[in-house]
């Protein structure tokens, strides 16, 4: 069963600056590296891309010991990414991710959140149902989503800091952040349905089921073994700042691959997909039927000037997503390409930027041509 707090929540704008600090979006980033802070929530957006740890490589110009990570947010121009060397950046107190979740951490609950994962921290187990992980945050006149690929993740709740697991260098991960107005709460809740993710923590969410009564069913707790419901979903969703972003969701029970069946035709264009290919399941292959394509992408480069780039390959890469071949759109993904996430619930935050999907179309180094086994530049 997932924690439920009996605190009251604080119904705030005024969120310390703290929560929101993120550092500064130059090209190279050291331990020394400026930061801003916002003084609202209205200005969290960003990206986030763990690099994995790797063997050395003559292409890469430096060797990624599994804390460094790729950074993009909204203040972002630069047709390169911003890069964070240290080697225990997604573990220090002072990533963009520590700073965004710091009111999950602390030990004192004042901000209403929800938080899921389908391979959720102990004590819980693996879970079936919606292969999905995030959280939302609430302080009643925004609603910040966070999206993510890390197993039990986000971990140590209300312990007065944040973790990362010990467990995580291994391999890539993505992480998207994003501020919405609070009306779209409910919107939201209704994707998450969809979606049936496991949720193992909760706080203040039950004082605004008055408000919105959708969030009755979604902290039901048999409520993934409901009835009935949408099998899917597309809706855009306008963020805090005014960005356009679409999310699409699919229910257990709609089983299909989410990416070759709802993303492409919500997108009406091909798309470069990276997920995790590996282990049982069996690994589904480029789709070039109809009128648009899925390409699996093989190895992804990241670039941070015209001559220092971090390449690894899709088995050190737990990410998922999809960038348009040639529209400008980018989507963060939960569902892998494998034939047994057809039965799992799961979704996609995809943004309008022709800035976010240039970096990741440009990230695309190898991939796999329809009818192919092998990869090709």
């Amino acid at each position: 069963m997932p924690h439920r707090s009996s605190q009251t929540i604080r119904d705030t704008t005024a969120l310390a600056s703290a929560t929101s600090c993120f550092l500064s979006s130059g090209a190279f980033w050291t331990r020394a590296a400026g930061r801003r802070c916002a003084t609202t929530w209205t200005s969290i957006r960003f990206l986030l891309y763990k690099i994995p740890k790797t063997k050395a490589l003559k292409e890469n110009f430096m060797q990624p010991r599994g804390g460094e990570y790729a950074y993009v947010d909204g203040s972002s121009t630069s047709k390169f990414w911003s890069l964070n060397t240290n080697d225990d950046g997604i573990y220090s107190q002072h990533n963009p991710m520590a700073y965004t979740i710091k009111p999950l951490a602390e030990e004192s609950q004042n901000i209403a959140h929800l938080v899921y994962n389908d391979q959720p921290p102990p004590p819980h187990n693996k879970t079936k149902g919606g292969h999905t992980k995030g959280a939302l945050m609430y302080d009643g006149q925004h609603v910040v989503w966070i999206l993510h690929s890390v197993p039990q993740f986000l971990r140590a709740l209300h312990k007065g800091k944040y973790i990362y697991p010990d467990n995580g260098r291994e391999n890539g991960q993505v992480m998207m952040c994003v501020t919405f107005p609070a009306a779209l709460i409910t919107l939201i809740a209704e994707h998450l349905l969809i979606q049936r993710p496991f949720i193992y923590d909760v706080h203040g969410f039950d004082k605004l089921t008055k408000k919105y009564d959708i969030l009755l069913r979604l902290l039901a707790p048999n409520y993934r073994k409901e009835r009935g419901g949408k099998l899917f979903a597309v809706d855009n969703l306008r963020s805090a700042k005014g960005v356009t972003f679409t999310s699409i969701s699919k229910s257990p029970k709609r089983k299909t691959d989410v990416y070759s069946e709802l993303a492409t035709k919500y997108a009406s264009d091909s798309q470069y997909v990276e997920t995790w290919r590996n282990g049982a399941g069996r690994a589904l292959a480029s789709t070039c039927r109809g009128m648009y394509s899925i390409v699996d992408v093989d190895t992804v480069k990241l670039w941070f000037s015209a001559s220092k780039s971090i390449e690894f390959n899709y088995r050190e890469d737990h990410s998922k997503w999809a960038v348009s071949f040639s529209k400008p759109i980018f989507c963060m993904s939960s569902l892998n390409r494998m034939e047994s996430q057809f039965e799992r619930g799961g979704g996609m935050l995809c943004i309008h930027s022709t800035h976010v999907a240039k970096l990741f179309r440009n990230s695309v180094k190898h991939s796999v041509p329809c009818g192919k086994k092998k990869s090709k530049s």
